[in-house]
Formats: structure tokens, sequence, C-alpha cells
């Protein structure tokens, strides 16, 4: 459209090869449009249409049943770890690595399984390459957030409830530290050997393969699972955190580099606004919700470990902020605190005006970007007429 033509280019852009990679993109980003506009809607038959019906059908079976097994075969692996942390020894080089197993096979399969998911979506042949990868992204959720869904069920329900462990926040912390480790190394892997030697072989064996496409979506998901491993590790390994910036930091470089000397611009063109925002709000839920409803229910519900921890000897972790309270309540210069715990962190009417408020300021901002788009489409009927 006219506003695409006049308004997208950049004159910051100096580089020669930059430019030149602006264009293409802009290119085919016009080339997209066109296609969308002149596209006449196909008509199929009935006999056609069950057939892509039944396609569709036999595809999400396949993903979910894909899910669903390899949701199965990591719950088997957690429950087997911990029979080796509980009969091997801690310090035995052979048990530690047998306790690998577990990290090594969910990044296996969060690096093969969204293979599998990309062939299904270009079996199902969808008309429009937009339907094609928000499909492709949702079955890449629903894998990677069910691994961590039964990951978290078998730490909260089996691990914490097991009377073998002496301090079961330490076995779940080094399970975190080891998938969050492995899954690092399994992206500079996958740096290595998907791009790098993908571009040999397309150069050099088989030119008809050509350069490799950068899959920004599956790129962009690897980071918010280890996003969320990290929210789920801050309180089990407080480290954590420092770690994963290290290691996001070596990624970000290694798949710069990667990107600019292995890769070609991908034909299928990713609406930078539409998923920038889906991508933002997967990061929200389910990845940062469900982190809290995990937090939530170890600090409420769950019982501390009696042999170790800052919070041993307490029916729950969020027992010792009630403990903390009724000393301050000895200390005049600390009544200020006390009465902030009674009247407004455990009151329910506080926080249903909080939630009000919340709701109005919400509503008031999304009536604000409908008047924005309004605006923006009056000014382009301006500018076509």
């Amino acid at each position: 459209n006219a506003s695409k033509l006049l308004c997208t280019w950049d004159f910051n852009i100096t580089n020669e090869k930059a430019v030149k990679l602006k264009q293409k993109n802009l290119s085919t980003q016009i080339k997209e449009d066109l296609t969308e506009v002149n596209r006449e809607a196909l008509r199929f038959s009935v006999s056609e249409r069950l057939v892509r019906i039944v396609i569709h059908l036999v595809s999400w079976v396949a993903s979910l049943g894909t899910a669903v097994a390899v949701c199965a075969g990591v719950y088997f692996l957690s429950t087997n770890n911990l029979e080796l942390f509980v009969k091997g020894h801690k310090n035995d080089l052979k048990s530690q690595a047998a306790m690998l197993v577990l990290p090594v096979v969910v990044s296996l399969l969060n690096t093969f399984i969204p293979f599998f998911y990309s062939w299904l979506g270009h079996l199902e042949r969808f008309q429009s390459p937009g339907h094609q990868i928000y499909v492709t992204i949702t079955r890449n959720v629903i894998l990677k957030m069910s691994i961590v869904g039964i990951l978290c069920s078998y730490w909260l329900n089996v691990v914490a409830a097991s009377e073998s462990q002496d301090c079961w926040e330490t076995l779940v912390g080094q399970d975190i530290y080891r998938l969050v480790l492995v899954d690092f190394m399994f992206c500079l892997l996958g740096s290595f050997f998907g791009e790098f030697l993908r571009r040999i072989i397309g150069m050099t064996v088989c030119m008809s393969l050509g350069l490799p496409e950068f899959d920004i979506g599956r790129n962009v998901l690897d980071l918010i699972y280890a996003q969320t491993l990290t929210w789920i590790g801050i309180l089990f390994s407080p480290l954590l955190p420092g770690i994963q910036m290290i290691s996001f930091s070596i990624v970000f470089y290694v798949k710069k580099v990667s990107l600019m000397m292995n890769c070609q611009p991908p034909r299928k063109v990713w609406r930078t606004a539409h998923m920038t925002t889906s991508f933002m709000f997967l990061l929200f839920f389910p990845s940062f919700l469900g982190v809290l409803t995990v937090i939530g229910v170890t600090v409420w519900r769950l019982k501390p470990s009696e042999e170790c921890g800052p919070f041993r000897g307490l029916s729950s972790m969020y027992a010792a902020v009630s403990e903390w309270i009724k000393i301050l309540e000895n200390y005049t210069a600390s009544k200020w605190v006390v009465w902030i715990y009674h009247n407004l962190i455990t009151s329910e009417i506080f926080f249903f005006i909080l939630t009000v408020l919340v709701l109005i300021i919400t509503y008031l901002y999304w009536k604000i970007i409908e008047g924005r788009k309004t605006m923006t489409e009056l000014l382009k009927k301006e500018i076509i007429n």
C-alpha cells in the first residue's frame, strides 16, 4: 500500500549490504501484499474440502499425540532420575552422568519435534503463509509448555513429597540448572550443525539446497522456553539468572555471526508488529503466569525441607513472613510495616479496588489504541485519494 512505499524506508541505513537486504525484504513484503489483494477466493469442491478437513484433523491429532507421548516420556525419565539420585552417590561420576539423561532428552525433543511440526504445516498446504506460521507456533508452544508443565508437576508433587529427600529444593535447583546448561549447549550446536554445516552442504555438496533460512519463530520460542526455566529456577537456584544472562549474551553474538555468514533472508515475510505482539503475549501467557502459579504453590502450599534451607521448621515458606510480622509488632518504630501488612497485603478489599483500577486503566488504553487505529485508517485513505 501507499504507506509502505512512502514511510517504510530507514534513511539511517548506510551499509551497502544492509541496504540490499532491506530492499529485498521490502520487495518481498510488497509482493505478498499484492498477492493477498489480488488473490481470489479458491473454490473447492465438497470432496476437496473434506480432504482438507481430514488432513487438518490428522495433523492436529498427530501433533497433540506427539506432545502427549513426549510428556509421558519426560515424566518417566523424571521419576527414573529421582531414583538414580536416591540410590546413587552424589559424587559418583557415573551417577552424575546418568542424571544428565533427562536434560539431554528434553533438549533433543525440543530441537527435533519442531521440524516434524513444520513438515505437518507444509503437508496441510494453508492458503495463507501467515496461517501456517501461527499454527506451527501454536503447536510448538503446546509442546514446550507441556514439557515444562510436566517437569513442574514432577518437582512439586513427586520430589517435594519424597520422604527420601533431605533437601528437595536442592534437587529441583540442580535439575533446572542442568536443563538450562544443556539447552545452552544445544543452542550452540544448533548454530553449528543447523546453519554452518548446512551452508557448507548447500554450497558444495548439494547446490539445490541453497543457503539455510534463519527461523525467527523457532529461535524466539527457544528463548521463551529458556526464560521460563530461569524464572522458575530463581527460587531454587538464586545465581541462575546471572548464568542465564551470560549464556544469552553468548547465544546472541553466536546467532548474529551465524545469521550474517550462513543464512539467507527468509522467503516468508514476518510481520514485525504482529509477531512481536504475539511473542510478548506468549512470554506473558502461558510463560509468566505459569511461573507465578508454580512459585505461588511452592511458597504457600509446600512444606520446606526439615534438614536445610532458611525455611526449615516452618509449615510453608510464606509462614516466615507471618513470623517476621509478629516480631515487628513488638517494635514501635515498625508499626507502619505491620499496618501495611494487615490492611493492604492481606486485605481482600484492597486487592478488589486495585483490580478495578487496573481494569479501568486497561479499558482506557484499549480505547486509545482503537482511536489511533481509526485515525491511521483515515490517514491511509487520504493518502490513497
